[in-house]
Formats: C-alpha cells, structure tokens, sequence
C-alpha cells in the first residue's frame, strides 16, 4: 500500500517538475531576450560616447534602453518567484506529504491558470488515493482474519525452507517461530524431509498433497493431510509455498468410531444368525428325539432307526456348523506348499462320488494335465471345493424339473496364467438378486437347512491366497462357481 501511494506522489511530481521545467524554460527565454535589449542598450551607450557631442542621443537613448531592461528582468524574476517557484514548491510538498500518507492539508494555490488546475488535480488524487488506501486496509484486516481464523494449518515458507509468515493454528498446535525450519517445526526434525512437497513445489510449480504425521509442542505424534501449493512473483518465478494442512485425528476417530459401531453390528448379526441356526438344529435334534423316545415306548425298531438317523443328521449339523465358525474365525498363517492342483480337486471329488451316485447325479471330472505345482494351502483349497461341491448337490437335488442332472469339476490355465478351478451344475440357479447376497454374512439359499458359513469361508480363504471367486448362475439354468489362483501367490509372495 505504501509503494502505491508512493508510486503515484512520484508520478504527481513528475509531472509538477515537468511543468515547472516548461514553465521556466519560457521565462528564461524571455530573460535572455531582455539581456539582449540590455547589452544593445549597453552597445548604443558606448557608441554614443565614441561619436562625442554629435553622439550624445545615442548615448542617452542606450543608457535609457539598458536601465529599462534591466528593471524589467528584475520584474520578471520576481514575478518568476511569486508565480512559479513559490506554487510549484507547494506543489511538491504537497506529493511529498501524500507520499508519506499524510492527509488532509489543503492546497492553498490561488488562480485559476495551469497552475491552479495542476493543484486541484493533486487534491483530487489525494482524496483517490486516501480511498483506495482505505479500501486496501479493509481487505488487509479481512485477510488477516481469515488467514488467522481458519481451521487449518497454514505456513507460508521461503526457498530457504524457513516459515516466513503462520497463522494462530499452526502457531498453537506446532509451536516454532518466524524463520525456523518447517520440517524442524512441523516434524522436529534436523533434516528436510526426504519426499518434501515444498521443494516439489518449487522445482515443478504445482501443488502437490500428502498425509503425514507431524510432533505438536508437547510432542504428541498427529495426522495431518497437507497440500502445497507456490506463490509466485510479477516475473512468474516461485518466491513461496504455502502449506495448508488439516488435522485427521477427528477423522480417524470418527472412522474408529464407525469401525466400533459396525464390529458391534457384525457381531449382533452373527448371534443372531447363530441363534437362527442352533435353534433350527435344536428343533431337528428335538424331533429326533421325540420319534426315538416314541420308538423306544413302541419297540418300534423301524420308527426308532428313523428317530436316531435324524439325531445324527443334526448332530452331524452342528458338527460343520462349529467347524465351519472356527475355520472363518480364525486368523490363520497359510501353510503355502507347491501342491498340484488336480490332485487336490480328485481328493475333494472323492468325497462325494458315493452321495453323487445315491442321488442319481452325474460327477464328473475335467482336469488340465497341463498344470504344473503351485504354491497353495492344500488343506484350504480342499475345504473351498468341498464347500462348492456341496452346494452344487444340494442345487440338483432340489431341481425336480430334470430327471438327470450332472456336477462338473474342471481346471485349466487363464488368461493371465492363473489357475482356475471351476464347479458346474445344472440344478435350479440362482436369480440376480441371489447372486449378490451369496457372499453375505450367514447367507443360505437352503432355508432352514443352511447356515451360510460355507461360502463365507471358502470367500475368505480364496482371498488369504490372493485369488478371487466369481459366480454365474439362471434361474433353471444351473450354476458356475470359478476360483481364480495366481501362479504364484500373494500369500506366499508376501512371506
């Protein structure tokens, strides 16, 4: 603000000593024409005093002549001193006081000549300048306050990496003072930072963002996202970088709030799906129970042998049910061994080739002789395919439209080199809707007779192994389950 007003008080006086300089160039030719008419009037004197008596007109007439300019240049210097010097110096007080901001004087020049419009053009600049300069302070206070009260981190640092300007924030949570290093500041550290945005900021001239951790004044470690972004000079080069960062901790706890809220909801659902699926097995175990007990009263050996084969179907229930909970809940190191994939898939077939054949169903195998060792949790794998091959059984048996249904387990190489294990059926399918709830939470296409654990924990453990599981399934039309193995393993890969 003050090199505007002075800027414009030195361009006011420029154009003062322009004028004078004009002004007074005029008035010196006119003195040098009245020195002229003097030394002529001093040249006839002497001639006049050569000639004698017949002279003494001439003589008179120069003396005359010489005296009269004389008085005249004499009136003119003081009219020069009156009318010019004397104004023209108030003129240049005048741009001097508005340049040292000093307002309010009046300019007493009177006339109404060039000189008189000069002086009410200064005044009325004064008043333009006086304006702007309290509009300038306006705009001063108000940035002051914003950049003082808004709730972010802001430093503003030199090439040097010193702060050369903080607000209250940065000041009362960091600490440090003007012309300290910001890293030492920031991250109470004697070096600059090895991937330090500022200096990014001055090779490239972009902003850049980051999130780091940062020491307050009573050494508490905190988060921090902050961005950089440079200020740049009238010749476009980079004088500074403001750091703007805002603090995450509310953030973080907000998201450790959150992370608390949906554990305790997970947990709420998993007791209450649990608590679905004992009582579904206690009300079968109760069943059971009651048709021995009958038998038993009867000595019916028949009605007894069902009774007891539906205690141990429940039994057998709860058997996976708690088996299936422990393998899901656990956090488990994989055992990664280099195992052949086919071999694993023929151990998990033979399994079910028996119940396969009771139910009228077709098990086929289609495997890749191709496949070399991978590196796998055999044990895992198995339980994946075993899980999957399940519910391809249970998909058939249930789709009473067909009178020969058929299960395919197929291994081949993708695409990317990957190993797929995939399981077919052509049971009753699933709608769209279905499809997306598969990998839910405790989710069962069985009702009653499921408890949704089986494609929970063959999600996670195809997961641990850094592979993937997809699903394609129609209403009547069968599904197709694929696991998706990367030829070697992130699991392993990652020790």
């Amino acid at each position: 603000m003050e090199e505007l007003q002075g800027s414009k008080a030195r361009g006011a006086r420029s154009l003062i000593l322009e004028y004078s300089f004009g002004l007074k160039l005029r008035i010196l030719v006119a003195l040098v024409c009245f020195v002229f008419m003097a030394i002529m009037g001093w040249v006839a004197f002497r001639l006049g005093a050569l000639q004698g008596p017949e002279g003494q007109g001439i003589k008179s007439l120069g003396i005359a002549w010489a005296v009269l300019s004389s008085l005249t240049s004499a009136a003119i210097c003081m009219l020069l001193l009156l009318l010019v010097v004397k104004p023209i110096r108030k003129l240049a007080d005048a741009t001097a006081r508005i340049a040292k901001g000093q307002y309010g004087e009046p300019l007493l020049i009177e006339g109404r000549g060039e000189l008189g419009l000069l002086a009410q053009s200064i005044q009325l600049m004064e008043e333009r300048v006086r304006e702007r300069e309290r509009q300038l302070e306006r705009s001063r206070k108000e940035y002051q306050a914003i950049f003082e009260s808004v709730p972010s981190y802001i430093a503003v640092v030199n090439r040097d990496f010193r702060i050369a300007e903080a607000n209250r924030n940065f000041r009362e949570t960091f600490g440090g003072a003007l012309g300290d290093y910001c890293f030492h500041v920031y991250k109470n550290r004697d070096q600059k930072c090895e991937a330090c945005l500022v200096e990014k900021s001055f090779q490239d001239g972009s902003p850049h963002r980051s999130e780091e951790r940062g020491v307050t004044r009573e050494g508490q470690e905190i988060p921090y996202l902050v961005y950089t972004a440079p200020v740049m000079n009238e010749w476009g080069q980079v004088d500074h970088v403001i750091e703007m960062a805002v603090d995450l901790r509310p953030l973080k706890a907000l998201e450790q709030e959150k992370l608390q809220a949906e554990r305790l909801a997970v947990v709420g659902e998993t007791v209450a799906s649990l608590a679905h699926g004992i009582k579904n097995i206690l009300t079968g175990l109760e069943g059971g129970v009651y048709v021995t007990q009958t038998a038993m009263t009867k000595g019916d050996q028949v009605l007894l042998q069902k009774g007891w084969a539906m205690v141990e179907r429940n039994i057998d229930r709860i058997s996976h049910l708690v088996r299936d909970l422990l393998a899901y809940s656990r956090v488990g190191i994989m055992n990664m061994q280099p195992a052949n994939p086919n071999e694993v898939v023929e151990e998990a077939a033979g399994l079910f080739l028996e119940t396969a054949s009771r139910m009228g169903i077709e098990l086929a195998l289609e495997l890749d002789p191709s496949l070399g060792l991978i590196p796998m949790d055999t044990k895992a794998i198995h339980t994946c395919l075993v899980n999957l091959l399940s519910n391809a059984l249970d998909a058939c048996a249930e789709d009473h439209k067909k009178s020969y249904h058929k299960v395919i387990l197929r291994t081949s190489t993708g695409p990317a080199g990957e190993v797929l294990f995939e399981v077919m059926d052509d049971g009753i399918g699933m709608d769209q809707a279905t499809r997306q709830k598969l990998f839910h939470r405790f989710f069962s296409t069985k009702g009653t007779k499921g408890t949704g654990l089986g494609l929970m924990l063959t999600h996670k453990l195809v997961h641990e192994h850094g592979g993937s599981i997809s699903v394609e399934s129609k209403p009547g039309s069968g599904s197709r389950f694929c696991i998706s193995l990367p030829a070697v393993s992130s699991a392993l890969a990652n020790g």
